[in-house]
């Protein structure tokens, strides 16, 4: 005779939210900025298209637009209120695809991936707490800044790389091949990087800045930070 009694409180228990998924209609573009706490998966060499899979509530919530070949991620107009905090809802995870991508700008704690970078010039940054990794960068110049807690990881090629540190936060570019680097850091931060002919080294904070390779290093480490660095420039 319980059985129906205990059987009663799962019957009234709300009911898990079920996924939904939200195609969006967009042009062609080049580069991606992503504002607010998403997950956010970017596919280059695929035709141009983005979709959002998560709680219907949330994912409606989601203003995606094209404009000028900028493809923007951020949150519409009401914004999630006290709904996405109050379920503990996962954030909503959005795929992009585009045939080509040369610039990623990333703040509000999203967390973003993208497989390919090229470009003559390819641009990275990422503002506040979050992530950015991109996979793979075929470039002439790439230049890469964090100012917050967050972590950028970036893998690949590059003749000249410029990464800019400022914060807490963690640059990882040991998995990019690069010929001539400049490195600048500001806080209690770390950068990790490799070059293969120079490495300018700039540590302002008490940070630390590691560079692998054989490259001739210039240092100026005015605040006390550890600076690792290849073979010291000449005098």
């Amino acid at each position: 005779m319980r059985t129906g009694a205990l059987a009663l409180p799962l019957l009234l228990a709300p009911l898990p939210a079920l996924a939904a998924e939200r195609v969006f209609s967009v042009g062609s573009f080049e580069r991606v900025r992503v504002d607010g706490p998403f997950e956010v998966r970017i596919e280059a060499g695929a035709s141009p298209g983005a979709t959002a899979s998560g709680e219907r509530q949330l994912i409606e919530r989601i203003a995606v637009a094209v404009n000028g070949g900028t493809l923007s991620v951020r949150l519409g107009t009401g914004g999630w209120g006290e709904t996405f905090r109050a379920d503990n809802a996962a954030p909503p995870v959005i795929v992009l695809r585009t045939p080509r991508l040369n610039s990623l700008a990333v703040s509000a704690g999203a967390n973003v991936t993208v497989n390919r970078m090229a470009g003559q010039r390819v641009e990275l940054s990422l503002a506040g707490s979050g992530r950015v990794e991109a996979a793979r960068v075929d470039a002439d110049q790439l230049a890469a800044s964090l100012v917050g807690a967050g972590t950028i990881t970036a893998g690949g090629q590059a003749n000249r790389t410029r990464l800019i540190t400022d914060g807490p936060g963690t640059i990882d570019a040991s998995g990019l091949l690069t010929k001539d680097l400049t490195v600048l850091l500001t806080g209690p931060g770390e950068t990790r990087a490799r070059a293969r002919y120079t490495a300018s080294v700039t540590n302002t904070g008490l940070g630390k800045v590691t560079v692998a390779g054989d490259a001739t290093c210039t240092v100026r480490s005015a605040g006390g930070g550890p600076v690792s660095c290849g073979k010291p420039a000449a005098k």
